[in-house]
């Protein structure tokens, strides 16, 4: 069901951080629903794997720093976050669970966040992992 996210995109109150594959042309907003293309404060694409390793084309402390600026600014200007990535669930989820964590409203959404680029991102964003923010969730 796409209502909460309709609801966000209704309000043109929010930020878009896309995610693609190394080597993949990035998307145009044509890749997106007709109800995603309304006025938004920015829009930042990333580039990289979804993989554990460190490797080229892997996420890095300058993409990890990157994305928590992004986080920080729409927090910041009171902007909803939304994340959209290729795949769907990793990497974006990786990235929502570290703004999740930075004070962002859960919509509930099952992600299943990739730990490195979590952990790397709630690093970039100063947050300690504790009971509250453990690698498990």
């Amino acid at each position: 069901d796409a209502s909460p996210m309709r609801d966000i995109i209704a309000r043109n109150n929010y930020a878009l951080i896309t995610i693609d594959d190394v080597g993949q042309k990035q998307r145009t907003l044509k890749g997106f629903p007709e109800w995603m293309k309304g006025n938004r404060g920015f829009v930042h694409s990333f580039t990289f794997h979804d993989s554990e390793e460190s490797s080229e084309g892997c996420f890095s402390a300058i993409s990890a720093a990157s994305v928590a600026a992004d986080i920080i600014s729409c927090k910041s200007l009171g902007l909803d976050l939304v994340v959209s990535c290729i795949a769907g669930l990793s990497r974006s989820g990786a990235i929502v669970q570290a703004a999740i964590d930075y004070g962002f409203e859960d919509t509930g959404r099952i992600r299943t966040p990739n730990n490195r680029i979590k952990g790397m991102v709630r690093e970039a964003l100063g947050i300690e992992i504790n009971a509250s923010t453990s690698m498990f969730n």
